[in-house]
């Protein structure tokens, strides 16, 4: 409470002691292949995850990465398209897609349901405050 002729400050109107960082979380974009897309964004998220210690992780906002994963497991072609963070973000979210790859090969089935090689791909990484 503020007592009458007080102005609130900028630390009056911090919540004291409480940390306002919330989870990180991904929005991945990636279709009728549960199992395999489970592992997939699994291994991305461990690797995105190891960066949390790393300078720069706790700013809010989001990456959007486009990216070709073929029958192999690699990756290629990898581009940020959305960028409403710091820069050593994007790079950390690159390094979570680059970093763990090449990733498991499809199946005969998964690559006839796909019937390519090669499936585009779009992670978004959000960077959250609560």
């Amino acid at each position: 409470r503020l007592e009458a002729g007080m102005l609130a400050s900028k630390k009056m109107k911090q919540n004291e002691g409480v940390a306002r960082i919330g989870v990180p979380a991904l929005d991945v974009r990636l279709t009728g292949h549960g199992e395999y897309d489970a592992r997939f964004v699994l291994a991305v998220r461990l690797a995105w995850l190891r960066f949390r210690d790393k300078p720069g992780w706790f700013h809010p906002g989001k990456v959007v990465i486009d990216f070709n994963l073929h029958q192999d497991g690699t990756i290629s072609e990898l581009a940020v398209r959305q960028n409403s963070t710091k820069t050593v973000q994007a790079y950390y979210c690159r390094e979570a897609l680059e970093g763990p790859a090449p990733f498991e090969k499809w199946t005969e089935a998964m690559r006839r349901r796909i019937g390519s090689d090669v499936r585009s791909c779009r992670f978004s990484f959000h960077y959250l405050l609560r």
